[in-house]
């Protein structure tokens, strides 16, 4: 998948902004699969089951293709679930030789350990002692097979042992290159409507799907960076279990990623990496292309907003409404304002100050994000461009934007129901909406 051209080229339009926002983008190459996954099943351990996954040659000289050609890095799963970490070491060896270690970022051992009771992998009375210590002897064993100090990651946790996250990076700060953690606000599996975790189009643009991610690891992100170790979301998306069609595949995604992405960027997380597959993924492979899905539409107007090493500034506002205001500022001074409605009805006038220093000249340039509804999921557009099925790569269509000139210090801005823009070529910005 990932040495498909025309799979790099969809990941290069996000990539080339993106790098300059906070360092190189990140590739995290795991899930619940590296838990069944070892090297060409050499020493098989009676732990490993027999619907293993076998990692081979061809699996590292695509993801080799994929850095060259967009500059990533890697977070590379390790197997901790049902395997040693003797039959980590050919895996760590064949990654070394054929991609690189300077392309990788780290080897995250376990994916979300604090499940493991749930999956058969470990006992109901297994605990997060327990597994520290198992950390440790896995790190340990493989650790002379790392190149440089520290080269780990972890603890990948997405349920009841998030709270123990503080502590796992006092112990285990000398191993860790980068801390990660799991959030889904949402689950495809649920099944009543009255849950606040039932997948809806109203649920996933509700305030809380955006808030709970801050909540969870901002006191981590706090003791990782009294360490000097980036944190960042290794897995995260809109509904676990693969995601619910006729939400994460509908253009509320695209809101709901937007939105998220500027809310983990103010409290300071080191990144984001969003769980792929066909309903919920930025893109999939198709037979001749890629079909490019809602969430990149979310992630490609963000990249954009952050483009030319641009950094959050403050924005003023006041409203009753579900709509987000977000402003950036890059190297060359450029400000954008980007303003997410997510009411599934209202439409939104915002009144933004025109700042004195464009009074004689008060214009901007207005790109829009928009679709028939949140619930398409099709024929969504960011200034005019649309992928749908993509052959090469790239969008098609004209690029569209509306230039809007300020009155009496003032821009008025209409944003309709389930939309988001960029306002641009401003150079500050304080704003009210209705």
């Amino acid at each position: 998948m990932f040495g498909r051209p025309v799979v790099m080229q969809a990941i290069a339009r996000l990539t080339n902004r993106l790098g300059g926002f906070n360092g190189a983008p990140v590739f995290r190459i795991g899930g619940n699969s590296q838990d069944r996954a070892v090297w060409h099943l050499q020493s098989s351990a009676a732990r490993t089951s027999g619907n293993a996954i076998v990692l081979k040659s061809a699996l590292a000289a695509d993801l080799l293709r994929l850095v060259n050609a967009t500059g990533t890095r890697l977070i590379l799963g390790l197997n901790l679930g049902r395997a040693s970490a003797g039959q980590a070491i050919p895996w760590i060896r064949a990654s070394q030789r054929i991609i690189g270690f300077s392309h990788i970022m780290a080897f995250e051992i376990g994916n979300e350990p604090d499940l493991y009771d749930r999956h058969g992998a470990r006992p109901r009375s297994y605990s997060f002692t327990e597994y520290q210590a198992e950390f440790r002897t896995f790190a340990g064993i493989i650790r002379p097979f790392l190149l440089r100090k520290p080269m780990l990651a972890g603890p990948a946790f997405t349920g009841p042992w998030r709270r123990f996250t503080p502590a796992f990076i006092a112990r285990e700060s000398n191993s860790l290159a980068v801390v990660t953690m799991h959030q889904y606000p949402l689950g495809a599996p649920v099944r009543n409507h009255s849950s606040p975790k039932f997948a809806s189009l109203a649920n996933l643009l509700k305030p809380s799907s955006v808030s709970s991610f801050v909540s969870l690891i901002s006191t981590s992100i706090r003791a990782g960076h009294a360490r000097h170790i980036p944190v960042r979301f290794s897995e995260i998306n809109s509904a676990y279990m693969g995601g619910k069609r006729g939400v994460s595949n509908a253009f509320a995604q695209s809101l709901w990623s937007l939105d998220l992405l500027f809310t983990l960027a103010s409290i300071h997380c080191d990144g984001v990496n969003f769980h792929t597959g066909p309903v919920y993924g930025a893109f999939w492979p198709d037979r001749n292309g890629v079909r490019v899905l809602p969430l990149y539409y979310g992630m490609w107007m963000f990249a954009q907003a952050v483009a030319g090493h641009a950094g959050l500034v403050p924005v003023r506002y006041r409203t009753k409404m579900n709509l987000k205001i977000w402003a950036t500022r890059d190297s060359r001074g450029t400000l954008r304002v980007v303003v997410i409605n997510k009411d599934l009805r209202r439409t939104a006038s915002i009144q933004l100050a025109v700042p004195p220093a464009l009074a004689g000249r008060p214009a901007a340039r207005v790109e829009r994000l928009t679709a028939p509804s949140a619930g398409a999921r099709t024929h969504i557009t960011l200034g005019g461009r649309t992928f749908g099925k993509t052959v090469n790569g790239l969008p098609t269509g004209r690029p569209l934007f509306t230039r809007i000139i300020g009155h009496k210090h003032t821009f008025t801005i209409i944003v309709p129901p389930a939309s988001a823009l960029m306002l641009s070529d401003m150079s500050a910005a304080s704003g009210k909406g209705k």
